[in-house]
């Protein structure tokens, strides 16, 4: 279907190697003229899938913004002349000061709200990308896994994965930003709940191993999973004001 063997080879061999980066903008409004959204501000590595998305948000994030400072009307100043008059005389047009000064206000406030969300999925992204490239043979990290899905599953009200939150949150001030640093501490309590799991698994030397993952997954306590969660997780959630009963599948 390829056009075989030989075809396959000269494909694997010639085609180009393509160029994926990371897009930090730290600017993204020009004195209320000019605004970037999207890839502009923040191109990011697709390995989360969550290109498109964020320069949704963006959409979302700055017509709300501009709707906050807009008069009645939705204009930021009342008309002086009919709009045909100010095309008319476009080349001598300059705005209303007014008006200068709350595009510019609007443009800073969704440059602030957006820039470090921007950051946060960019650095998951890439995040995600050593994960999928260094660890899924990993034996530590494919049992933090298993406890992580274990723990999601059981305490669902009070723990979702960073995955989740990511691709399932945006509601309930569940942001890329809040996700970020709440996965930091969960990765911190989940290494520390299966230390002693861990090293077990370490220490098989054949290719059982692989075999052993659910059952230690299984060993690790649920009651000291939840002390932890209740001790580390919840007061940040708290913090960040996120609600994790909008994170859903569907």
């Amino acid at each position: 279907m390829i056009g075989g063997v030989e075809r396959a080879i000269e494909q694997m061999i010639q085609n180009p190697n393509g160029l994926l980066g990371t897009v930090r903008t730290t600017n993204w409004s020009a004195k209320g003229r000019a605004v970037l959204l999207g890839d502009a501000a923040h191109a990011i590595v697709p390995f989360f899938g969550q290109g498109m998305n964020c320069g949704f948000e963006d959409v979302h994030e700055i017509v709300k913004i501009i709707d906050k400072y807009a008069c009645s009307g939705g204009s930021f100043s009342e008309p002086q002349s009919s709009l045909e008059s100010a095309l008319a005389g476009a080349a001598d047009f300059v705005m209303d000061p007014a008006a200068a000064d709350k595009w510019a206000s609007a443009f800073d406030e969704y440059s602030e709200a957006r820039t470090t969300n921007g950051n946060a999925i960019a650095d998951m992204a890439l995040e995600n990308f050593e994960e999928m490239r260094d660890r899924v043979g990993d034996r530590s990290f494919l049992l933090q896994k298993r406890v992580e899905n274990r723990i999601e599953n059981c305490l669902g009200d009070k723990f979702r994965s960073r995955y989740a939150m990511v691709c399932y949150g945006g509601a309930g001030n569940v942001t890329y930003r809040n996700a970020f640093r709440l996965g930091e501490v969960q990765t911190e309590v989940l290494k520390e709940l299966i230390v002693n799991q861990a090293a077990e698994l370490e220490a098989i030397e054949d290719d059982s191993w692989g075999e052993q993952i659910q059952r230690l997954a299984d060993s690790v306590s649920m009651e000291e999973a939840e002390r932890l969660i209740d001790e580390r997780v919840v007061p940040l959630q708290r913090e960040l004001g996120i609600d994790l009963s909008t994170v859903c599948h569907h």
